[in-house]
């Protein structure tokens, strides 16, 4: 009779402790981001490509432009048109002047008219930006874009642009990494 007593309070416990475990275990959950747009029956979307996705700048702290001034070098980046069944249309909005590029990413904390340096690690550049520059402007004087602000406008041919390292207005320089991000977007006009 003991034995049975003890097997069916040993068999209490175990599963008494199996659900205990269960009880304990944590769901982990997962979370989507959607994203989209609903837009007329008669619009379109547009594809723009750039001829690289990564680009290495290297400088000199002394020879560094500051912020705000043109280009004098750096990287060039070719935005074309194209790549989907509307590649014809969307050229044409370019010709009409209806189509822009916006280059959106996080601005520095001096002017926040240039990209910042994201690199947060010892050894990460100080007081210095990424800049943005108009590359086929014709007179070759690379104009500053203001990040988050400026667009400009898109050609069927194609654009360029130039990123250039840039010494931050009003922060002292410090030689280090620098990381920065940017996304160039279509803005209809």
């Amino acid at each position: 009779m003991n034995k049975r007593i003890i097997s069916m309070n040993m068999s209490a416990l175990i599963l008494a402790g199996l659900f205990h475990c269960a009880v304990q275990a944590e769901d982990v959950s997962a979370t989507l981001a959607i994203t989209g747009q609903v837009t007329q029956n008669d619009t379109f979307s547009c594809s723009l490509y750039l001829n690289t996705d990564y680009v290495q700048l290297n400088g000199k702290t002394e020879g560094l432009i500051n912020q705000n001034d043109n280009a004098t070098g750096g990287a060039n980046i070719q935005i074309t048109i194209g790549g989907n069944s509307y590649t014809n249309k969307c050229k044409t909005l370019a010709d009409e002047g209806k189509l822009a590029y916006k280059f959106v990413g996080t601005a520095d904390d001096a002017e926040g008219t240039v990209l910042a340096n994201n690199d947060v690690t010892p050894g990460a550049a100080k007081g210095i930006g990424v800049g943005v520059f108009v590359g086929d402007s014709g007179n070759n004087k690379f104009q500053p874009l203001r990040i988050n602000q400026d667009v400009l406008t898109a050609k069927s041919w194609g654009n360029t642009i130039v990123l250039q390292m840039v010494k931050l207005n009003g922060k002292e320089v410090t030689a280090g990494k620098v990381q920065s991000a940017l996304t160039i977007q279509f803005e209809r006009l």
